[in-house]
């Protein structure tokens, strides 16, 4: 069993029941946009560290995210297609490898 999580809640309820199981984390970014989430999205950045491995969805995120969780490094970006303009060519890239 695998735990994987996506945004600050479930992260922090994953960490509560993880035991010795693996946990992976998508990360979506912070929008800190009232005191109650900005606490909340702290917590998440230290339950982070945490993890066995944390998902960005852009480099720029992963950026931040190696400032912001040094010196965890088990960071990967995985693109989200959705809201990417150059979809295609992202797409086109990934078939390559």
């Amino acid at each position: 069993l695998v735990l994987h999580s996506h945004g600050f809640k479930a992260l922090i309820a994953c960490y509560m029941m993880k035991g010795n199981r693996p946990h992976l984390h998508t990360h979506h970014g912070n929008t800190g946009h009232t005191l109650k989430v900005r606490i909340y999205e702290k917590i998440a950045m230290l339950t982070m560290k945490s993890c066995n491995h944390v998902i960005a969805v852009s480099h720029k995120m992963k950026m931040d995210l190696d400032q912001k969780l040094a010196p965890y490094k088990n960071i990967t970006v995985v693109e989200n297609m959705l809201s990417l303009t150059n979809a295609a060519k992202i797409r086109a890239e990934r078939t390559k490898r």
